[in-house]
């Protein structure tokens, strides 16, 4: 060991030493081949027991101070390209660390405008939480995700003083380190601020209509915030400031004319004249890119059919969806298409009005959800033959224990997908909806909706879902089957009838559920949720990737609007409205949205194999890629949002 405050340090947050991450300046990385989740593999050097590392002529020193660690890493060679530490934290899913509730989330990464600041939140359900801080200049960070299970679990952190040449060259030869405990992200601000000897600015609420104010809070002393070059003075730890125009805005605060630290709120001009135009901005050549089934790829039709309801039949509209529910009711089988088409005749083990060559489940209940919405919308008769006909198909899924099961090419064994995508949502629409015109169905759709409301809540705090089972780690545990978990239970208290039991199981999964949900003060990541495989479909189609702002964001949010609506804690009305304005605020100002925001500074790379099939560019953006399918899913879930009065 290099000396007790390593040891020490490695003892309480590592599952392996640190090390040093390098490439070296003859080394192309663009033309190597590569595994899944990296875009390459770097080079690795370990420190001997005086933290010297001979390959690199790294040195390393370790002391505990402040509440924390003081990591310093120096180099005195010339040849390196990438130059870093490896920080190999006990990342939740790791073996033998004592379970997923005493491991770590890379949840709250932040970079101020220009990435001269840049700290790094993990959250531990137990409370131990991290804040990693960079004290000196450093290029930024990647995560090295799995190499195995697409990806989906954290490996490896590491922090950069310098990218590989591949993407910038910087020849810095020193990095340094904070790395300490916070009981909240509040407190880890404290800890920025005060290493920093800089003011943080924050806030409570993302988002603000333009002519409004909004407050600005900041962590340290200063004079005044600078927002589009306008000054708002200190208000005694806070700041007012007025939101213009439309798009996200950086605030920074200013202690005697030095700059700190920003945050970046979303300000809009009107929240149903910004969904019109998300709805007419809409475009087929974007869903041309995706696999166009059933539930990620056909959320704009819902989100369009429901708009249609609100203010009237369009024609401009209906054209943008027509094609997708022409293709959802082929009945001429040499056209059908797997994972969009409904099938009215039962054929090669599939029931009738099951999606075409698809066993995953979610894509049934949304299609059945699209249908329902369709008939009420156009009226069409044939559309309630769909609608009842696939929910009834997707229902013949349910066990007698009221779980909702499938078995897809990669399972082992039969699985639980009752709270994958949260299918009691059109289990229950589709009860309600059907109670005056045909009573029997909806008596049956109500209990299968009380099965699957009742599992879920004996199953505890078990969140299977939809992943591919490996040996290499532990079970993954899934931020959206847990959100799900917490939405199934709520919905049904909201909707059909309230169980005080549910409520409270519902608090517990949200309070544990918290260390998911992102604190960084960036208004596309500020309460999203914490995910990062999606990001190998959509978008770029180059992760793995953090996906912040993501379209599933929306079952945290609109679980917490439901148990502020139970309950009248408005606390969770702000979690709510925080939630929805992740995915509002990737939105541009002509409608056009896109899947996510990408922090990641290097991306996993997609599904390639080799580096010259890579794009080496530093991401730390929206995609280039617009989206309008799965974006549009947090205009489906919005209607009750959109009609409370204290929102938006």
């Amino acid at each position: 060991m290099i000396n007790s405050a390593y040891e020490e340090l490695i003892n309480s947050y590592f599952v392996n030493d640190i090390s040093v991450t390098y490439t070296l300046k003859t080394d192309d990385i663009t033309v190597c081949d590569k595994p899944q989740g990296t875009p390459y593999l770097s080079r690795k050097d370990e420190f001997d027991d005086k933290g010297y590392a001979k390959k690199t002529q790294s040195k390393l020193s370790v002391c505990a101070k402040n509440g924390g660690f003081y990591l310093s890493l120096t180099t005195e060679s010339d040849e390196l390209s990438e130059f870093g530490l490896n920080l190999p934290f006990k990342f939740m899913g790791k073996k033998n660390c004592g379970g997923w509730k005493k491991q770590y989330l890379f949840n709250s990464p932040y970079a101020s405008l220009c990435s001269e600041h840049i700290f790094c939140y993990l959250t531990n359900p137990e409370g131990k939480n991290l804040i990693l801080v960079c004290l000196s200049e450093a290029d930024g960070w990647k995560m090295d995700y799995s190499l195995f299970s697409g990806g989906q679990y954290f490996d490896n952190l590491k922090i950069l003083a310098d990218f590989d040449k591949a993407y910038k060259i910087s020849n810095r030869k020193t990095l340094d380190v904070y790395i300490g405990e916070a009981g909240s992200y509040l407190a880890a601000l404290k800890k920025v601020s005060f290493l920093k000897k800089l003011p943080v600015a924050h806030y409570e609420k993302s988002f603000v209509r333009a002519g409004e104010y909004i407050r600005i809070d900041v962590t340290g002393d200063f004079d005044y915030v600078v927002a589009e070059n306008e000054k708002y003075n200190n208000l005694g730890g806070y700041a007012l400031v007025k939101g213009n125009g439309y798009g996200l805005i950086t605030c920074t605060p200013y202690k005697s004319g030095a700059r700190g630290i920003d945050c970046t709120f979303y300000c809009y001009d009107d929240i149903e004249k910004l969904r019109e135009r998300s709805m007419f901005s809409v475009s087929q050549k974007d869903n041309a890119l995706t696999d166009g089934n059933d539930c990620e790829w056909k959320c704009h039709v819902t989100a369009i059919l429901k708009y249609m309801q609100d203010y009237g039949f369009n024609a401009a509209l209906y054209e943008k969806i027509k094609p997708d529910l022409d293709v959802m009711t082929e009945r001429n089988e040499d056209k059908a298409k797997d994972r969009q088409t409904v099938y009215y005749k039962a054929r090669k083990g599939f029931s009738e009005y099951n999606v075409f060559n698809s066993d995953r489940v979610q894509e049934q209940f949304f299609a059945a959800g699209i249908f329902f919405e369709a008939y009420k919308t156009l009226g069409e008769k044939k559309y309630l033959e769909y609608a009842t006909g696939a929910m009834d198909c997707a229902l013949k899924r349910q066990s007698a224990d009221g779980a909702i099961k499938t078995t897809l090419e990669w399972s082992v064994k039969e699985e639980d997908y009752t709270t994958v995508c949260c299918l009691i949502i059109p289990v229950i629409d589709a009860a309600i909806f059907l109670e005056k015109i045909d009573k029997a169905r909806s008596d049956r759709y109500f209990e299968c909706a009380a099965k699957m409301a009742r599992h879920v809540y004996e199953r505890g705090f078990d969140f299977p879902t939809e992943t591919v089972l490996q040996t290499e780690a532990e079970p993954f545990i899934e931020e959206g089957s847990m959100s799900c978990s917490a939405l199934t239970l709520l919905y049904y208290c909201s909707r059909v009838k309230f169980v005080k039991e549910y409520v409270v199981r519902a608090k517990e999964i949200l309070d544990m559920h918290e260390n998911w949900v992102v604190k960084t003060p960036f208004a596309p990541m500020f309460h999203s949720t914490l995910r990062w495989w999606e990001t190998k479909w959509e978008g770029d189609k180059d992760g793995n990737a953090l996906c912040m702002g993501h379209a599933w964001t929306i079952w945290r949010a609109e679980a917490d609007y439901l148990y502020y609506t139970l309950t009248g804690d408005e606390k969770y009305l702000l979690k709510a409205l925080n939630g929805y304005a992740s995915n509002f605020s990737k939105i541009n100002e002509e409608g056009k949205s896109f899947t996510c925001y990408q922090p990641d500074y290097i991306t996993g790379g997609g599904f390639t194999t080799s580096g010259k099939q890579v794009t080496f560019k530093i991401a730390h953006d929206f995609p280039k890629q617009t989206d309008s399918g799965l974006s549009r899913y947090a205009w489906a879930r919005a209607e009750d949002i959109l009609k409370e009065k204290s929102g938006f």
